[in-house]
């Protein structure tokens, strides 16, 4: 696989109350502590989880480019265990969507997998987390590459500048480092909205993502509508 997509998990706590709906938006974490030695949190039934919206625009755009991509989703284990049985000897890097909060915390783990066991793989980081926070992301140790913003356009060019070693400063949207000194470049395009009704969804078991809404419909997912940008941008 030429690039692996990991969304990190995210959790939520099982409130016991009557009332309590579990929502498939997130995994449900018991009041239990993590056994001694474990960073990540305990699960408690079956994950549904927010679609990987983000990853669905950037496979898109890779496929369009003949780059293999595969997307990650799920709890803890379940994204090592995918991670374990993609990476090749053709894998180009593996990027981390990710939000603040304890995404961020569960990202870091498995960024800690993959650096010990996969040293040579860099890691790019992307997703909200990184949007607003790209130098102070972009100066962690677990960190290679930051991809700030929309990145369906950057990352192909990131790909490509990874194998051949160069041409970092000509890509906009993205964070790199040299010599340990951090280069942030400029905001990058983005494609056209109507892209969105031709999105990868085989890549995905897409009946995890479906819930039926206490106000009415068997089924939904989320649909993006609008995206803003840079002025004369796509």
């Amino acid at each position: 696989m030429d690039f692996i997509f990991v969304q990190a998990p995210t959790y939520k706590k099982y409130t016991g109350e009557a009332g309590y709906q579990q929502r498939p938006g997130s995994l449900v974490q018991e009041q239990v502590k993590p056994a001694a030695g474990e960073g990540h949190s305990q699960d408690k039934g079956g994950f549904i989880g927010y679609l990987p919206q983000g990853g669905l625009f950037i496979a898109e755009e890779l496929l369009r480019q003949g780059i293999s991509v595969a997307i990650v989703h799920g709890d803890y284990q379940k994204i090592i265990r995918e991670i374990d049985q993609l990476v090749t000897n053709s894998t180009v890097a593996i990027g981390i969507s990710t939000l603040s909060g304890d995404m961020l915390r569960q990202a870091m783990q498995i960024a800690r997998h993959i650096r010990k066991h996969y040293p040579q793989k860099p890691i790019i980081w992307g997703g909200i987390h990184p949007t607003a926070l790209k130098e102070l992301t972009l100066r962690h140790s677990l960190v290679d590459y930051v991809v700030w913003g929309e990145g369906e356009l950057v990352l192909p060019q990131l790909l490509e500048a990874i194998r051949a070693g160069k041409g970092f400063e000509k890509i906009k949207g993205i964070g790199y480092k040299v010599c340990d000194q951090a280069f942030i470049t400029q905001m990058s395009k983005f494609t056209p909205l109507n892209r969105v009704f031709n999105l990868p969804y085989h890549l995905l078991d897409i009946r995890r993502y479906t819930r039926k809404m206490l106000i009415g419909g068997d089924r939904w997912l989320p649909v993006m509508t609008s995206r803003v940008g840079e002025e004369n941008g796509n």
